[in-house]
């Protein structure tokens, strides 16, 4: 499922602000998948808190009001056309709101599931799913024990051990065949049966036939295929464009893929040619124009065309992101940009890749935080970090986990036995045996002491 619905929501909200944007506004503009994900809406409130306290007092009245009513929930879904939705709170409750986030009506449902579709979206009470219209009303009973999004007229539900496929009226359209089917993309549906994967189309005819023992789901018109042990990959129609003969197929990065053969790596492209010959021990996907490779142990980068941009001389690299990559030279590590200078020589003994314009690493056996610029932006006062993602971080001290912000401020205090990450803005932690959950904000919501 896509963000689109809540990012426009957000961009709209935004738009209000007033002011010239600065080059650090820009950033959370530019950089709003980074905090924005599928019903989460933490990522979102993140987004839209990030830009009013960049722009330092700029909002109106209207936008912080809104930011207030946002606060309130920790998982929304809105309307395609951006005029209400519906939310959790962090009691558990789940309720339909209006454009403005307000809530207008309770609803009975243990949980409710994606976007409103065909002005419907699937809801589960007890074991069993249905859908709700956008006014909360049940119009197709609970009677599944599985259900998925509407897309392309059809939602795909299962009944009976078996799946099918009916439309908005709750009318089977294609039959319960299938061990498992998925929702629809672009008119073609992922389907199993007896073991074996393939394709229908909306009116159930199967356009690729299910003789695969795994497939992928479809990327830029191709989608990975998997027989008698080997891999490939087909278009839309079934046709195979990369032969069913590699040992291991990637994903399409840049319009280039890795496949692996007789232990050595290259790249085909989306006609299935060879473009960079099988010649490495190991590839990784295409970001930013470079892709890492392994030859004779060693690590380095090619470009789009196959030239070896950086030498493979890294005992360890990582991907590029936002202009630098990670690498090991001996047992210390650094970051490279993409031409392959050094902007951050290594010095550290351990490093992770830049999320968010932050790097946590590990120096004189502490841990903190990087810029891009190699400057110390949290200190090293932590035994370990994590990635941030949304804005947190989590961090171990003296023994016991917390999350920090971006600016380094311990939003959830480091006083916890264990701490697991955020999954749609909670995160389950353990204090003396006794385990719990809190939302971003470090509040307690489920199982309080």
């Amino acid at each position: 499922m896509k963000t689109s619905f809540v990012i426009a929501v957000l961009l709209a909200l935004v738009q209000g602000i007033h002011g010239q944007k600065s080059a650090e506004c820009d950033y959370y503009l530019h950089k709003q998948d980074s905090f924005l994900s599928v019903n989460d809406v933490d990522s979102a409130r993140n987004f839209l808190a990030a830009y009013i306290e960049c722009k330092a007092n700029g909002a109106s009245a209207s936008d912080r009001n809104k930011l207030a009513k946002l606060r309130e929930y920790d998982k929304i879904s809105l309307d395609s056309a951006r005029q209400g939705g519906w939310a959790r709170l962090s009691s558990g409750e789940w309720w339909l709101i209006n454009k403005d986030f307000q809530r207008i009506q309770k609803l009975d449902y243990d949980n409710c599931y994606g976007f409103f579709r065909s002005e419907l979206c699937p809801v589960k009470k007890g074991k069993l799913y249905g859908y709700m219209n956008s006014a909360g009303k049940l119009v197709i009973p609970l009677k599944y024990t599985a259900a998925w999004p509407f897309a392309n007229g059809r939602a795909s539900v299962k009944k009976d051990g078996k799946s099918g496929f009916i439309n908005a009226n709750g009318v089977p359209v294609i039959p319960f065949d299938y061990d498992n089917a998925w929702s629809f993309a672009n008119g073609l549906a992922r389907v199993v049966k007896d073991g074996m994967y393939g394709f229908i189309n909306t009116n159930g005819e199967i356009v690729i036939s299910l003789e695969y023992e795994e497939t992928g789901s479809f990327h830029e018109g191709l989608a990975k295929v998997k027989k008698k042990g080997k891999w490939g990959l087909v278009d839309t129609r079934g046709t195979i464009v990369v032969p069913v003969e590699y040992t291991d197929v990637g994903s399409f990065s840049e319009q280039l893929v890795w496949v692996k053969k007789n232990g050595k790596a290259g790249f085909i492209s989306q006609a299935g040619r060879l473009i960079i010959p099988l010649k490495y021990d190991d590839a990784g996907a295409f970001r930013e124009g470079r892709a890492w490779v392994k030859q004779s142990g060693k690590y380095g980068f090619i470009d789009v065309q196959g030239i070896m941009v950086v030498p493979a001389i890294y005992d360890e690299v990582g991907a590029f992101e936002d202009g630098l990559a990670l690498v090991k030279q001996g047992s210390l590590y650094g970051y490279i940009n993409r031409k392959g200078t050094l902007d951050i020589k290594p010095k550290y003994e351990k490093a992770g890749s830049f999320h968010e314009k932050m790097a946590g690493v590990k120096e004189d056996g502490k841990c903190g935080f990087i810029n891009k610029k190699g400057v110390t932006a949290i200190s090293f006062i932590y035994d370990e970090v994590s990635s941030f993602n949304n804005g947190l971080a989590r961090v171990k001290r003296n023994g016991k986990y917390g999350f920090v912000d971006l600016k380094g401020a311990e939003i959830i205090p480091v006083d916890y036995d264990q701490a697991l990450t955020f999954t749609n803005g909670v995160v389950q932690v353990r204090r003396k045996n006794q385990d719990f959950f809190l939302n971003r904000h470090g509040e307690c919501i489920k199982g309080c002491e």
